[in-house]
Formats: C-alpha cells, sequence, structure tokens
C-alpha cells in the first residue's frame, strides 16, 4: 500500500526508458515529485483513453474512464504511444490535455 501511495515521490529522477504502471488507478497526485510527468490513463482493455503530459509537481490528475495509469517521464509519452500505435495498428481515439494541471 505504501508503494501505491508513493509511486514516484521522493525520486530524483526518472529515466526515460522507465515507467511505472499502477493498477486499478484513476488519479495520480505529484505532490513530493522532483520532476514533471506524463500520463497515460487506460481502459479495463489497455486501450489508452487520456494523455496528459508535463504535470508538474503539486498536481491531482483524475480520469474517471481509466481503470489504470502509466506515469513516465516528461515528454516521453509521445514514444509510448507511438510504439502502441505500431503495434496495434493505430486508430485508436483518445483524450489529450496539454494544459497546466491545478488540482484538475
Amino acid at each position: 500500500m505504501r508503494a501505491r501511495l508513493l509511486g514516484l515521490a521522493g525520486m530524483r529522477e526518472l529515466l526515460p526508458e522507465w515507467g511505472l504502471h499502477i493498477p486499478r488507478c484513476r488519479s495520480v497526485h505529484t505532490f513530493g515529485m522532483r520532476f514533471a510527468v506524463d500520463l497515460i490513463f487506460l481502459a479495463r482493455t489497455g486501450t489508452p483513453v487520456r494523455v496528459v503530459r508535463d504535470v508538474k509537481p503539486m498536481r491531482l490528475v483524475f480520469c474517471a474512464r481509466a481503470s489504470s495509469v502509466i506515469e513516465l517521464s516528461a515528454d516521453q509519452a509521445d514514444r509510448y504511444l507511438a510504439c502502441w500505435d505500431a503495434q496495434l495498428g493505430g486508430g485508436h481515439e483518445r483524450e489529450t490535455d496539454d494544459h497546466d494541471h491545478r488540482g484538475d
């Protein structure tokens, strides 16, 4: 439970090739974070339903349609999604969100 609550908080950095998948998760907080992250919220099927880029520390982001989330280093969501689309043939609708997150 502690690892789930803390997630990436307290880490100095997240390497571009690393990420964290959190199952059964619809919201992410970045309290205690030292760097911005990209978030890819996934439906129960594993399909991306919302992408939130460059989430700064001290923010809260929620996605009601999600059943899990992937946390990545900022500016890595597009690389991940390109791989996803290449494997599945693309054409997947997803909500993107690039605005400043102030307690969303």
